[in-house]
């Protein structure tokens, strides 16, 4: 039987291997500094700290990250020097690690301070056990190592296969786009009865949408844009890939419950099916674009064509559905089987809409950086 451990996710072996090298790196320079100044190795320890938990995937994970603790140890170092300089002469230590660290949290909330709250109440609570007139002493060298670290690690990731969270959010927008596709494809086919109705294999990433992506934005917001889009304009294309998926999965759904009907089918062969295409094509063009977008070579011309085919796309199927009305047709199919069918027209829009709002923010960007008119050729 496979061992799974604890089951907890983990990163592909390519990228833990760059972040397990550069966080040795880090950690061994630190080390080194450290040794060759002659700096006291209780306090300076905390280097060592500093570099593991700031060395993340991701360049801007890992300036949050510095940004965090640095905040965290400077507000906890303080308060902790403070509460062992007036307050434990005169109160029980117990009860004055209980006020530095409840100092130290509402200190952190009225700056509003991140993930550092943790550390800087950990940090206000240890301090309260050094000894002696040693306190602000050890305070100085605390902070002196923590900032050398923060320092050392964020160096480290940014020179030693840098890694963007921009790239990262771009693999998994073209890899959503792509599960889109895949469920054009297999409704088409189903409503078509060339397959029979089946679980999508991509169904746990329809559910999943891009929580993903979205966790990185904070990231995004403390790298260079460079030739990514900003976060504000990757915010507007994820809502609009989040749109296709949800969309995408109710397509997926009502696909799954219509049972074949040769009338249908044939609507789609000879009607829809052009329709559908358009929004194939679309999705595949801006998949495209995503992807080489990362690479700094955009698609202009050929995702704005794409775009503006697409532009009708609500009128054209309206005026599609009239025309199975106007011939009749929709007496001679199950109540059921039209429900399901109309509703899973309503999903198909719906993913057309999505796309085309991830496509307008990239087509935008593209014209910013003065893209337009570059052909995928």
């Amino acid at each position: 039987m496979h061992f799974k451990g604890f089951g907890a996710p983990q990163s592909p072996l390519p990228v833990w291997s760059r972040n397990l090298a550069r966080t040795v790196v880090a950690a061994v320079i630190v080390a080194t500094i450290v040794v060759v100044l002659d700096w006291p190795l209780d306090p300076s320890a905390w280097a060592i700290v500093a570099v593991c938990v700031v060395a993340n995937e991701t360049t801007g994970a890992s300036v949050v990250a510095g940004l965090n603790r640095i905040q965290g140890s400077i507000v906890g170092c303080l308060v902790g020097g403070v509460v062992v300089t007036l307050l434990l002469p005169v109160i029980p230590l117990p009860i004055c690690v209980g006020i530095s660290i409840a100092a130290c949290i509402v200190i952190c909330r009225l700056l509003r301070i991140g993930a550092g709250v943790k550390l800087g109440s950990a940090l206000a609570g240890f301090f309260v056990f050094v000894p002696g007139d040693q306190e602000w002493e050890m305070v100085g060298w605390r902070l002196l190592a923590t900032v050398t670290g923060i320092v050392i690690a964020l160096l480290v990731v940014a020179v030693m296969w840098p890694e963007r969270a921009a790239h990262k959010a771009r693999i998994e927008l073209a890899e959503a786009v792509g599960v889109c596709q895949e469920v054009l494809q297999l409704a088409v086919a189903r409503w078509k009865g060339d397959i029979r109705p089946a679980s999508t294999p991509a169904a746990a990433s329809l559910k999943a949408g891009v929580s993903k992506v979205r966790a990185l934005i904070g990231d995004l917001r403390h790298e260079p844009t460079g030739r990514h889009p900003s976060p504000n304009q990757m915010e507007a294309i994820i809502d609009g890939i989040d749109l296709a998926l949800m969309s995408a999965n109710r397509l997926d759904q009502r696909t799954l419950e219509v049972t074949y009907s040769p009338v249908i089918g044939s609507f789609v062969d000879e009607e829809l099916g052009s329709l559908v295409g358009r929004v194939e094509h679309l999705a595949l063009t801006l998949q495209l674009s995503i992807l080489r977008g990362d690479e700094g070579k955009p698609i202009g011309t050929d995702l704005e064509i794409a775009l503006d085919e697409l532009g009708s796309f609500r009128h054209d199927v309206d005026q599609a559905l009239d025309g199975l009305r106007e011939q009749g047709v929709t007496p001679k199919v199950a109540s059921d089987q039209l429900v399901s069918f109309f509703s899973a027209l309503a999903a198909l829009t719906d993913l057309a809409d999505g796309l085309s709002q991830a496509a307008s923010q990239i087509v935008a960007f593209n014209k910013s950086l003065g893209n337009v008119g570059v052909h995928s050729g």
